[in-house]
């Protein structure tokens, strides 16, 4: 038997023998205790089957119910509750298993139901986080990225609470369902449906506590419209908390408008869309101090319908992003947590000094919150309509979602300074990307096993891999690049993908073969180092360079594209080009072209690496 090294390993998570098709969640929150009541339908999609294994940690057990179930075990210490049936539940059978647990908030894991800070006054603050297995310290279940199902929650919990919330809409609105004679306090419950886009587990979101709410109606160039909405601590600047409000409406909008199959046309059409979208919700929140006045009233709404008129006239014929299928997208201030961001089916859960701006913010918490709103957003697609097939694939859901986010601050804050941050990031000594990928415990974009899936939250998946991705989009073309994503996620909406999914639909609509080149990327940890020679041949007018990886024979050579520019002293371009380097070694053969006073080696960063030259000082200079 092979010695593992690793704790899990890919074939660990294989397909599932019961398919999840809906949940039906009853929480009673209390300040110590949730009692939930879970009715799980399942489909049997193998063999008979004699029982079934349930993700159930740290959870009382009060009771477990199921057609022909002949007992049940809680081995509490591996974290399963099995489920033994008589007679086994036959292929393509449904069932419902019903269960009734008691889950205890802590103060110290932030995994499932934990306590974040609480308002002074206000009954405990509790909120969850489910990445990566924290569902199961909820409910039993079947806690695997595959297990995607709907869900009807209801919850009951303290009266007092500003707010009660999970994934999906209101289905039955919030009202009270009970008060205590003694005590004079109340219990309110409310009833969410989230039916339309089925849900990995870890994506699960619940929060009962005391915010000051921020809601503003967003809306698309077709008129269709959803809420945003902001919870942040009581008593929190209302000026801040409208300024970040603004920056979630306009990540919402680039993302629909500078997405998509055709990102890379009419962009500047599309800029004026933006622009116009910005003046009408100007004139729509004007029109209460606008209605004083008649005049000012009618004169504001003629020129409401005029924009509108215009937008829609610019959006005629245009392809454009991912749209929002719910009725409320949520942002909520989080104290305690490991991660500063994370999504959950309408509910982003942000640290709580970065979720708005504040007096004392600096430029660089400044740019981390508006490209974390934008980053958590476009999860709703690339993470949550189409998930990874298992936590290996946690570096698909981030590097694309890295590289919509850098766009978007490019679109901001300029493309050059963008870059140039993320190239300093890399060659930062010590905490760089460069650095980290470099030392003895760094480990692939795609490695052969982890311990704990905290471990692929790492600079590789959040630099190293978007860099992965922006190679193939060098390589294949932006056109191609946003064709393949759109078609990626189309094909998998609503369902799992594995990373060669990925890569299979960006071969498909470019023509280029890209799976040598992802094996090394995606297996081998370090970075190519490019040793360039360069010769010039005044008699024939020919330039060529030498280019060698230094790479150990053990390893493959690494496959990138190496944009370069033959410049003159006055830094003007004789000669530029992008070249697919595919082996060990290569050459650059250049003909009539005039002598280069310098050339400019890894344009823009166009490969995750390091050149070596034989420039001397002077050319270094210039």
């Amino acid at each position: 038997m092979k010695e593992r090294l690793y704790r899990y390993y890919p074939d660990d998570f294989g397909r599932l023998n019961f398919r999840v098709l809906h949940m039906d969640l009853d929480f009673d929150v209390f300040d110590e205790r949730t009692v939930v009541t879970s009715k799980m339908h399942l489909k049997n999609m193998d063999a008979p089957a004699n029982g079934i294994s349930l993700n159930c940690r740290d959870l009382e057990i009060l009771e477990v119910r199921a057609p022909n179930m002949e007992k049940y075990e809680y081995r509490q210490k591996e974290a399963y509750l099995d489920i033994y049936f008589n007679p086994p539940v036959q292929r393509n059978e449904r069932i419902e298993i019903i269960t009734k647990t008691i889950c205890r908030p802590t103060k110290n894991l932030l995994e499932g139901l934990y306590y974040d800070e609480t308002p002074a006054g206000a009954p405990p603050q509790q909120i969850t986080q489910c990445q990566q297995w924290g569902f199961q310290r909820i409910v039993p279940c079947i806690d695997d990225m595959t297990a995607k199902c709907t869900y009807r929650t209801t919850i009951r919990a303290d009266s007092r609470y500003t707010n009660i919330i999970t994934n999906g809409d209101i289905a039955v609105p919030r009202k009270t369902v009970s008060t205590d004679s003694a005590t004079g306090l109340s219990r309110d419950e409310i009833v969410y449906e989230n039916m339309k886009t089925p849900m990995a587990p870890y994506l699960f979101f619940l929060g009962v506590g005391t915010y000051d709410t921020y809601t503003r109606e967003f809306e698309y160039p077709d008129d269709h419209c959803f809420d945003l909405e902001l919870l942040v601590p009581p008593g929190s600047d209302k000026n801040y908390a409208e300024q970040s409000i603004d920056i979630l409406q306009d990540s919402v909008m680039w993302i629909y408008l500078f997405t998509g199959p055709e990102s890379h046309k009419d962009v500047e059409i599309k800029k004026q869309i933006f622009d116009l979208t910005k003046l009408r919700d100007h004139l729509k929140y004007n029109l209460n101090s606008a209605s004083i006045n008649p005049d000012n009233l009618n004169k504001t709404m003629a020129n409401l319908a005029a924009v509108r008129d215009k937008i829609a006239e610019l959006s005629k014929g245009l392809a454009f992003g991912y749209k929002y299928t719910g009725t409320v997208y949520r942002e909520i201030g989080m104290q305690n947590s490991d991660f500063g961001g994370m999504e959950n089916v309408g509910n982003t859960t942000i640290t709580t000094n970065r979720i708005m701006p504040s007096k004392n913010m600096l430029d660089g918490a400044f740019e981390y919150m508006a490209d974390v709103k934008a980053h958590e957003y476009y999860h709703n697609i690339n993470g949550s309509e189409v998930t990874g097939n298992s936590p290996f694939e946690i570096w698909l859901n981030e590097a694309v979602t890295v590289l919509i986010e850098n766009e978007f601050h490019a679109y901001f804050f300029g493309e050059d300074y963008t870059r140039l941050q993320t190239i300093l990031n890399l060659y930062a000594p010590v905490s760089g990307t460069f650095a980290l990928d470099s030392g003895a415990s760094s480990m692939p974009v795609l490695p052969e096993g982890f311990n704990d899936p905290n471990d692929l939250i790492t600079s590789v998946t959040y630099v190293k891999a978007p860099e992965f991705v922006r190679m193939v989009e060098t390589l294949i073309g932006k056109g191609s690049f946003a064709r393949g994503l759109d078609a990626y996620h189309r094909k998998y909406s609503h369902k799992n993908a594995r990373t060669f999914d990925w890569i299979h639909e960006m071969e498909v609509v470019s023509g280029m073969q890209l799976m040598r080149m992802s094996n090394s990327w995606l297996h081998q940890t370090g970075y190519p180092v490019l040793s360039i020679q360069k010769s010039y041949d005044a008699a024939s007018g020919t330039f060529k360079m030498s280019l060698v990886q230094n790479i150990s024979y053990t390893k493959q050579p690494w496959q990138f594209p190496f944009s370069y520019a033959l410049c003159d002293r006055k830094g003007k371009i004789i000669y530029e080009d992008t070249y697919f380097v595919q082996k060990r070694e290569e050459e650059i053969i250049i003909s009539d072209v005039d002598q280069p006073a310098f050339v400019s080696f890894n344009r823009g960063g166009s490969f995750y690496g390091k050149i070596e030259t034989d420039a001397d000082i002077k050319e270094l200079y210039m």
